[in-house]
């Protein structure tokens, strides 16, 4: 017999391992001393506490391994050999997640990129930056921050399958991420006179939000009147930009375009990254006045 630290020593574990096996029945000392709670060990059992190790190791759990502690050394070896079919299947499995996974975030990438080129093409003159206060000089620049901004904001956090993503024009809807990115090659400017969506969010349906008005004005003629003035925007809050134009700053085509890519793009300029910048929604105001509000996402 030989004490309990006296057998941790000889197993190179600690007398905490030791009491914790004794505790769930895993290794019981050969004998504890009724007077004093010492426990004693013999030194064949250093045998079973190898193989507690082992079959530890191999991912047995505890009460797997006490019934293997009661087998013989073959079926041991056979309980082994049915664990790595076990694990191998596990590990393919994991294999062909990592493989979609890949595929579906590629798709989303390419997405992304699609509908961010198309709508940036629309973009050819940027004398319309000076409706910002911002130089025409600086259009390149601007747009390179537009479209970092919008590839990372098309890929929502919450993804659809590929299969269930969704590009409604007009009235046609197109459903899977091959189809949509093949839709959104043959877009032209003439698809933007209606209404284009994107889904790509699986919670897009169901996600409830209400919107808090945080800062507006209204009754202005040019956007750099009072673009300085927007507050701040919290890195970690979501925004949407609103505007509502007297007719003749909707007319044209182009305007729609640029006007939401000129107003992001100068906010990133004032604000640095912000990727709870959703978007700019718009509409024709009622009373002939242009208004504009900046409105914080309550979900």
């Amino acid at each position: 017999m030989i004490t309990i630290q006296e057998f941790a020593d000889l197993c190179a574990c600690s007398t905490q391992t030791l009491r914790y096996y004794d505790r769930i029945n895993l290794l019981k000392p050969a004998q504890v001393d009724p007077w004093s709670r010492y426990r004693y060990y013999e030194r064949a059992q250093a045998i079973d506490f190898v193989k507690i190790k082992n079959l530890q190791l191999a991912d047995f759990t505890i009460e797997e391994i006490k019934t293997l502690l009661q087998k013989s050394d073959q079926e041991v070896y056979d309980a082994f050999t049915k664990k790595i079919a076990e694990q191998q299947h596990k590990l393919d499995q994991i294999k062909k997640i990592q493989q979609s996974y890949l595929r579906e975030k590629i798709m989303m990438e390419k997405l992304a990129l699609g509908i961010t080129d198309f709508l940036l093409n629309q973009i050819t003159d940027f004398e319309e930056l000076r409706e910002f206060g911002l130089d025409p000089k600086d259009g390149d620049q601007i747009l390179s921050l537009v479209r970092a901004h919008l590839q990372s904001a098309f890929i929502p956090q919450n993804c659809r399958k590929p299969e269930d993503v969704t590009l409604t024009v007009g009235e046609n809807i197109v459903q899977g991420a091959d189809q949509v990115l093949e839709k959104i090659k043959t877009l032209d400017s003439q698809d933007l006179d209606g209404d284009i969506l994107l889904n790509m969010s699986e919670d897009h349906e169901n996600r409830q939000e209400e919107l808090e008005t945080l800062w507006e004005y209204h009754d202005w003629q040019h956007i750099y009147e009072f673009i300085d003035q927007i507050p701040a925007l919290d890195k970690d809050q979501e925004y949407q930009l609103f505007f509502h134009l007297k007719k003749e700053g909707t007319k044209n085509v182009e305007v729609s375009v640029s006007l939401p890519m000129f107003m992001i793009g100068a906010l990133l300029m004032k604000n640095g990254e912000c990727k709870g910048l959703k978007g700019c929604t718009f509409a024709a105001s009622e009373d002939g006045k242009n208004h504009f509000a900046l409105k914080r996402i309550v979900k």
